[in-house]
């Protein structure tokens, strides 16, 4: 009789649950994604297509047989003024933001600029818009900034969200020691359409700490410890108080926005007790990130085994790689200044797996030939969603002393859970 009843409980759960799930989102889902929409924090999406700087700038299609480098459309263009789109979005040894609103791309660069008269030069952070049709580039603004201040931006009700980053009053130039506290961070927001930026709030920030939003809630996150808090915004400015959005024994990396919805990835506080946590000999912890969803108030655990920065979200689904540690061992490798002992571990079980992020399905996929499945963009959706990928043999990258494999291949996902390789789209191009 107990079993029954638990059985019956169990179902009514599930029931209520997809109900309330069917039901949360009453905005109609657009067919982009403002905010990043990886692990890597590098891409966005505007329907099919996947824009990404991850080892320089490429477009990637759900129809296309090649892969796109770049926007600029002028072939005597030599890619060398803010003028051109590419040259901007090869800037990302300064971590260009990149974000859409479904029409225009925006990103954000810190340049120096001379002031021809005098001859002294400002640091300043600016603001464009790039037209991924046409290749147009237009300038929304620019501020002074060090330069030092988190790059990411955001896109949210018709605003282009950054930070600027200021000495403080007393910061001495002459001082023999130079810190991080020496330095504060501003919130910013410019309209998408350009002109004056302005503060969202007079609170000024460290440069240790990170910002995300979707125009209704204002998260900062301060990265160094993973302590995140959160402030409702009316207007684009920060109303009311600061609260901590944590979970207890966590702590909690970048926030991302997808279909209305506000996920984080965290990490237990203590990373080494973490179920399947691997700490190799040189010290170095691997172990698993949680997905976890913002619901009511309250943070649900979407999945709980995500390989660091393998997840992505596309289709209505979260795509990862779950997590595993296997060691292939110790050897004497080149660490870029000398030749000392590494532990080579692969962090991952080389599959592909998607959770349906409404009703909670898993379906994984596997390589033709065994081989890990590294994606770098999920276009389209349903019957024509492909796969752009790297795929590695983690034994052959060790015995290469870490020489990655970076042909991208475009793969179709079979129902029989096979990856299959259906075309080459050279190598990436970095």
């Amino acid at each position: 009789m107990m079993r029954n009843w638990f059985a019956l409980l169990l179902v009514t759960l599930v029931l209520l649950s997809a109900c309330r799930r069917s039901m949360k989102t009453e905005d109609p889902v657009v067919p982009y994604s403002s905010s990043p929409i990886g692990g890597d924090m590098t891409t966005c999406s505007i329907g099919d297509r996947v824009y990404s700087l991850y080892y320089g700038f490429h477009v990637y299609d759900a129809e296309g047989e090649t892969v796109g480098l770049g926007l600029c459309r002028d072939p005597l263009c030599e890619h060398k003024t803010a003028s051109c789109p590419d040259y901007l979005l090869s800037q990302n040894y300064t971590f260009t933001g990149l974000a859409t609103n479904g029409e225009a791309i925006y990103v954000s660069t810190f340049f120096f600029e001379v002031d021809p008269k005098t001859g002294q030069g400002e640091r300043k952070r600016a603001v464009y818009a790039v037209r991924p049709d046409t290749g147009k580039v237009k300038k929304l603004c620019d501020v002074p900034s060090t330069g030092a201040e988190f790059k990411e931006i955001a896109v949210a009700d018709g605003y282009v969200w950054f930070m600027a980053a200021y000495y403080n009053e007393n910061y001495d130039p002459a001082a023999e020691v130079q810190s991080l506290s020496d330095q504060v961070a501003a919130i910013r927001r410019v309209k998408c359409s350009g002109g004056a930026s302005e503060d969202v709030t007079d609170e000024r920030f460290s440069l240790d700490e990170a910002f995300y939003t979707d125009g209704r809630t204002l998260y900062v996150e301060e990265r160094s410890t993973g302590l995140l808090r959160a402030a409702d915004l009316e207007d684009g400015k920060v109303a009311g108080e600061w609260r901590e959005v944590q979970k207890e024994n966590m702590t909690f990396g970048p926030i991302l926005f997808y279909e209305g919805e506000t996920y984080t990835f965290a990490a237990p506080a203590r990373p080494e007790e973490a179920e399947g946590a691997y700490t190799d000999v040189n010290g170095r912890v691997l172990y698993p990130l949680s997905v976890l969803r913002l619901d009511s108030g309250e943070w649900e655990t979407v999945a709980d085994d995500v390989t660091f920065w393998s997840y992505r979200f596309a289709d209505g689904a979260l795509w990862y790689e779950p997590y595993a540690a296997e060691s292939y061992g110790v050897r004497d490798s080149w660490n870029g200044a000398e030749t000392v002992p590494m532990e080579w571990v692969k962090n991952g079980t080389g599959t592909l797996r998607r959770v349906d992020l409404y009703d909670g399905f898993i379906k994984e996929w596997t390589s033709e030939d065994g081989r890990s499945i590294h994606s770098l963009a999920i276009c389209g959706e349903g019957e024509n969603l492909v796969v752009w990928s790297l795929l590695e043999d983690y034994a052959v990258f060790v015995e290469s002393d870490g020489q990655r494999d970076t042909e991208i291949r475009k793969l179709n996902l079979r129902e029989d859970g096979i990856a299959e390789a259906v075309l080459s789209a050279g190598d990436l191009k970095g």
